[in-house]
C-alpha cells in the first residue's frame, strides 16, 4: 500500500517485484535487473531490448533532462549558455547565481507567436525570464533582435543548425527553478514528435545521498538512512555530507522510474555515523532502530537490491497512459474505488475492537 497522491502512474495499492540479494555490487543488481527486462520485452511483446542500458549520473540527468527521470526517446536536451551572455543584457536582472539555459527545437512549427508569448509569461510566473530566436540564420525574428551584440547572435547560429522554422529557447534564473521549467517545456513539446511503441531505458546513478530539510535544519536520507555511500566519497561525510553521493539506482523506461535500489550498509561503525548524521542521538537510535544495530554487530554480507513497480511497468508495455487501465478495482483520483464503493464507513464496533478513535475535525 502506498499513502500518497494519486498521480496516473500511482495507485494506493501496487505490485512490486522485489530482489535482494547478498555480496553483489550495484553492477551486479543493474545486470541481472536488465537481463530480466530484456527477457519479459522478448516473451510478452516479441520486443529486443538493447543492453547494457545507457547510464547517466545524477547531476548529469538534471543538468540535461531537468529531471532525474529522463525520458531518452526526446532527443533534446538543457544547455548552459551562461558564458555566453556574461556581458549582454539578458537577462535583465542578474545575480550572483543567475544562470543561462537554452533548448534548441531544430523544427519549431508548433511554436506560434503566442504559445512563445504563453510561455515567457509562465517563465515570468516563475521568477524566470524568457526569451527566443525563431527561424533560419538568414532570416529570424526575435524580442532580443539589436539587444544583443552581433558576436553573439553569431555565436549562437554557429552552435545550433538553424532552419526555417526552428526556435532556441532561451531562459534565465536560478539553477533547480531554471531546470524544472525546461525540463517540462522538453517534455512538453519533445512528446508530440515520439514514436509510439519505442522503449528507451537508461539508469540514474550516483544521486545525493542526503538533502537539507530547511524546516527542521537537519539532513534527511534521500533514499532511506540504509542506502550506503559510494567509498569514495566517505571522507566527506562528517566534512561536506551534501557532496556524498549514493550507491543508490534507478531504471527508468520512457520518463518514468520503473524500479529503485541501492547497495545497503553492513558496517555498525559506518550506519550509526549516518543516523548521527541524521540528527538522531543514541536513545533515538536505540528506541528505533537498536535491534537492526546489534544484528549488524553479528555480522552481515555486504547486500543490496532493488524494487521493480510492476504496475507502472505494464502501463507502458501496454503503450497506456494511466496505471489506471492496466489494474484490477482502480482508484479515483479521490481514492474511491467505483466498483466496490470504498472506502466505505465503519462501524462504533469495529472500531473499538482495534482500538481507534476518531477524532473530530478541526
Amino acid at each position: 500500500f502506498r499513502d500518497e497522491d494519486l498521480r496516473s502512474d500511482r495507485q494506493p495499492e501496487f505490485t512490486q517485484i522485489d530482489i535482494e540479494m547478498s555480496f553483489v555490487d550495484a553492477l551486479d543488481v543493474m545486470r541481472l535487473t536488465e537481463n530480466m527486462i530484456a527477457c519479459l520485452f522478448e516473451e510478452v511483446l516479441g520486443r529486443s531490448v538493447e543492453t547494457p542500458f545507457p547510464v547517466l549520473r545524477y547531476h548529469e540527468a538534471m543538468e540535461k533532462y531537468g529531471v532525474d527521470k529522463p525520458d531518452l526517446r526526446i532527443p533534446i536536451t538543457i544547455d548552459d549558455l551562461t558564458d555566453i551572455f556574461q556581458e549582454e543584457p539578458f537577462p535583465p536582472q542578474r545575480e550572483p547565481e543567475t544562470r543561462v539555459k537554452a533548448l534548441f527545437f531544430p523544427e519549431g512549427e508548433t511554436f506560434s507567436r503566442k504559445k512563445l508569448d504563453t510561455l515567457t509569461q509562465e517563465a515570468k510566473s516563475k521568477n524566470l525570464s524568457l526569451s527566443w530566436i525563431k527561424g533560419s540564420s538568414t532570416e529570424w525574428t526575435s524580442p532580443l533582435k539589436g539587444k544583443l551584440k552581433e558576436s553573439t547572435f553569431t555565436t549562437l547560429f554557429g552552435r545550433y543548425q538553424f532552419r526555417e522554422n526552428s526556435v532556441l529557447l532561451l531562459a534565465s534564473g536560478k539553477r533547480d527553478r531554471l531546470l524544472e521549467f525546461l525540463g517540462g517545456v522538453r517534455l512538453q513539446i519533445g512528446k508530440e514528435k515520439v514514436c509510439p511503441g519505442d522503449f528507451r531505458f537508461c539508469w540514474v546513478v550516483d544521486f545525493p545521498l542526503f538533502e537539507w530539510n530547511d524546516e527542521e535544519k537537519r539532513w534527511d536520507s534521500v533514499h532511506h538512512p540504509f542506502t550506503a555511500p559510494l567509498d569514495e566519497d566517505l571522507p566527506l561525510l562528517e566534512e561536506n555530507p551534501a557532496s556524498v553521493r549514493a550507491k543508490a539506482y534507478d531504471v527508468v523506461l520512457n520518463g518514468y522510474e520503473v524500479g529503485g535500489g541501492s547497495i545497503r550498509i553492513h558496517d555498525t561503525n559506518l550506519q550509526q555515523t549516518i543516523f548521527r548524521l541524521l540528527n538522531l542521538d543514541e536513545q533515538a537510535i536505540q528506541e528505533k532502530f537498536g535491534f537492526f544495530v546489534e544484528a549488524l554487530r553479528y555480522g552481515c554480507p555486504p547486500h543490496g537490491g532493488i524494487a521493480l513497480g510492476f504496475d507502472r511497468l505494464v502501463m507502458l508495455m501496454c503503450g497506456e497512459d494511466s496505471i489506471r487501465e492496466v489494474i484490477p478495482f482502480p482508484k479515483t483520483q479521490k481514492g474511491v474505488c467505483l466498483l466496490t464503493g470504498a472506502p466505505s464507513r465503519v462501524t462504533e464496533e469495529q472500531l473499538r475492537i482495534l482500538g481507534i478513535r476518531i477524532a473530530e475535525e478541526i
